[in-house]
């Protein structure tokens, strides 16, 4: 089930995939198991105690110690001498430009409006948020143009002291996510219990799962209210900013109008993204609401930071086919998803292509030992591969990267950083619906054999195990904060040493969204490396 379609998601878990390319070659080199193995193998057990180690004593102080700094230091190489050096305070211009934006995204969740109540969670009450994205887009947009319309000096000015704006952003953003750390331990919302863990580690996941501050939904606040929308404001400014330094140029339109329709998407569509992974089952933390604040910012916007300073130098007629390239992404990514959600309101009662629908009924069973029954859509663009929609996200991603080529790598970084995500997103999403489906999506899988491009059985067999297995302790790491959140531990869950060892998989519970209690975050490790390796 994919999160996001306009890939927002990647917001909530953009900074966490990132730092967990670290960790998964840290992992990986001391992860390289059988599944027959698994049990009483001394050498596994070991594995697991370093693996126990990597993600909650060394990878978060890595994480947050590199990924910090390093998205400074790309601010400062990303302007190429032409803007300020570094600051580790920032200045009071950037804190007057973060102080402005936080406001007013406070001021759009503060008004009088629609609420839209999301998914019931396991402790506590259902999250309240507030359902004027779209507006809120619009208004933001049209106040920048007007503001720039008679302050065009201000464009320039800002991209100046962007890397005072981060640093700002990283200020605001570590010590936000201190007082939701010191608030969940010592006053939290609801009457959640968490296992102790280490410090650090619980500062880098959170600890709460739909806290409030003054009024108004953290995630919502940090994601879509602030991060989503310093990106767009971003990119209008840079537009500007390196017009005045080298002319406007069909080739930064079409860079800036592509992005503007992909965020622009995300607020019209604000209210679905409340009903995926990152926002129920990530907790508000490091990982989360410092990626919104900064990493957003400063990785999503790069390639329109990039060129400032680099003026494209794609021509015309090369710029208009990578409009024509966006715009067909846009719409077929579009398609795919609205495929999915006719299918789902109609309840497979539907023709798609001219045809009625297919589809391959699922029945599973919750821990609370409710049956239930899915529709798995083998129709239409679901019928052609399993992540088609993710294709088209990547390949809008690549067509504003292509208005730089001819300038390096910089302008393709963040390609580069979604193609990363949106693969890992493959094999969780699919672990999770081998774990929930069973032999039903062992059936789908045969139906629709393709994972990403119809025609290629992309990492099967042999290649598909080895990196299969490599990108399961990825997997693992990068969801081991959402998963820690929805696991309780079994009464069945044998404790061994730091970490658990597992008991048969029909014990288990399906760790999916309809999973409300879910299994020990340790045997969840054990499931999915036995459940991946039969995915390959």
């Amino acid at each position: 089930m994919a999160p996001s379609p306009f890939s927002s998601s990647s917001a909530g878990g953009s900074c966490c995939v990132l730092s967990n390319t670290l960790l998964l070659c840290v992992s990986a080199g001391f992860v390289n198991w059988r599944s027959d193995q698994l049990y009483h193998n001394k050498a596994f057990s070991l594995r697991l105690m370093l693996y126990d180690i990597v993600r909650y004593h060394v990878g978060p102080p890595l994480m947050v110690v590199g990924v910090t700094v390093g998205i400074q230091v790309l601010a400062v190489l990303g302007g190429k001498g032409l803007t300020c050096d570094w600051s580790l305070v920032g200045s009071s211009e950037a804190w007057c430009v973060v102080g402005v934006l936080a406001f007013w995204a406070l001021l759009s969740l503060w008004v009088p409006g629609k609420e839209f109540i999301g998914p019931v969670p396991q402790f506590g009450r259902a999250p309240r948020y507030r359902d004027n994205g779209y507006k809120f887009y619009w208004y933001s947009v049209i106040l920048c143009f007007l503001i720039l319309m008679f302050r065009p000096g201000l464009a320039s000015r800002i991209y100046y002291i962007f890397p005072e704006i981060l640093a700002a952003c990283n200020i605001t953003a570590l010590v936000f996510c201190v007082y939701l750390l010191i608030r969940g331990k010592v006053s939290p919302q609801t009457a959640e219990k968490l296992p102790p863990r280490p410090l650090v580690y619980e500062f880098y996941r959170g600890m709460e799962m739909h806290p409030r501050w003054l009024g108004v939904d953290v995630k919502q606040l940090t994601v879509c209210r602030f991060g989503m929308m310093a990106w767009q404001l971003l990119v209008i400014i840079f537009l500007v900013a390196g017009s005045s330094k080298n002319g406007l140029t069909f080739g930064k339109l079409v860079c800036a109008f592509l992005q503007s329709v992909y965020i622009g998407k995300f607020f019209w569509w604000e209210t679905g993204y409340f009903d995926t992974i990152d926002i129920r089952y990530d907790r508000a933390g490091y990982y989360i609401c410092w990626g919104c604040i900064v990493f957003v910012p400063g990785l999503y916007t790069f390639t329109s930071y990039f060129l400032v300073a680099r003026p494209p130098v794609i021509s015309g007629s090369g710029a208009f086919l990578c409009l024509i390239l966006g715009l067909i992404s846009i719409a077929l990514n579009y398609r795919v998803d609205w495929e999915k959600q006719y299918f789902r309101q109609n309840k497979g009662k539907c023709f798609l292509w001219g045809r009625q629908a297919k589809f391959i009924k699922a029945t599973y069973v919750t821990p609370n030992q409710e049956k239930r029954t899915s529709l798995l859509l083998t129709s239409g663009c679901w019928g052609m591969c399993r992540h088609l929609n993710y294709v088209f996200e990547l390949l809008l991603a690549l067509s504003w990267s292509l208005i730089g080529v001819g300038r390096g790598l910089g302008p393709f970084l963040y390609f580069f950083f979604l193609t990363i995500l949106l693969v890992h997103r493959v094999f969780r999403d699919e672990e999770k619906c081998k774990a929930k489906y069973g032999q039903y999506w062992d059936e789908y899988c045969k139906v629709v054999p393709y994972r990403l491009i119809p025609g290629m059985k992309i990492m099967s067999q042999d290649l598909g195990a080895a990196v299969g297995r490599s990108l399961v302790v990825w997997c693992v790491i990068a969801s081991a904060a959402a998963a820690e959140d929805k696991m309780e531990l079994h009464e069945d869950c044998v404790s061994c040493g730091t970490v658990g060892m597992c008991v048969p998989l029909s014990s288990l519970c399906d760790g999916s969204w309809d999973c409300p209690t879910g299994e020990d975050e340790d045997r969840q490790f054990c499931d999915v490396s036995i459940k991946t390796s039969k995915l390959f």
